[in-house]
């Protein structure tokens, strides 16, 4: 048995399908390059595919950036992907879910359900996972106080930020950007 199993994805490779499952710009957290038995699996069965390297690399995709994945549901109504666009668009601002129903023409209540139908979880844990997006772009791409990373994400706090970044991560924004470099 092999004591290391080390295999070369292209970057491109990745990015490409990403695009196909509906994944936009998805984030990379640390350890994505470690070996699991999942990943043991999927290299397994390479050995009988016509495209080898793409079970390997929609098991990282959905493994991985899985927090952050932001696949667009299949047939979702208009008005729903309407909400969901400027959620995607302008995380910083502050929206209500009154203001989103609005611009959807349902009431709150309704535009809550069919939302959370349609992109498996509420509006505002969706407006969320956009601004730990922004947040984790300007963790690896800035060298921003993670103050100024929290308002300019969206976050009220540092430690709103910090709070939300343990749950989607199980760790701290501090050393996700320590470990992402």
């Amino acid at each position: 048995p092999l004591d290391e199993t080390v295999i070369h994805l292209r970057a491109r490779a990745l990015e490409n399908l990403a695009a196909d499952l509906g994944i936009a710009d998805p984030v990379w957290p640390s350890g994505i390059f470690e070996t699991t038995p999942d990943v043991e699996e999927a290299v397994a069965s390479m050995a009988t595919e016509q495209q080898p390297g793409r079970t390997l690399a929609q098991l990282l995709l959905h493994k991985h950036a899985g927090p952050l994945a932001d696949a667009e549901p299949v047939d979702v109504d208009p008005r729903l992907a309407k909400g969901a666009a400027r959620l995607r668009a302008d995380p910083r601002t502050s929206r209500t879910l009154a203001e989103l129903a609005a611009w959807a023409h349902l009431s709150p209540p309704h535009f809550n359900r069919l939302f959370r139908e349609a992109y498996g979880q509420p509006p505002m844990a969706f407006l969320r996972r956009q601004r730990l997006r922004l947040a984790c772009s300007q963790l690896m791409g800035t060298k921003l106080s993670l103050t100024d990373v929290a308002h300019a994400s969206g976050f009220s706090s540092s430690g709103r930020l910090s709070e939300a970044f343990r749950q989607a991560f199980q760790q701290s924004p501090t050393v996700w950007r320590r470990q992402a470099h």
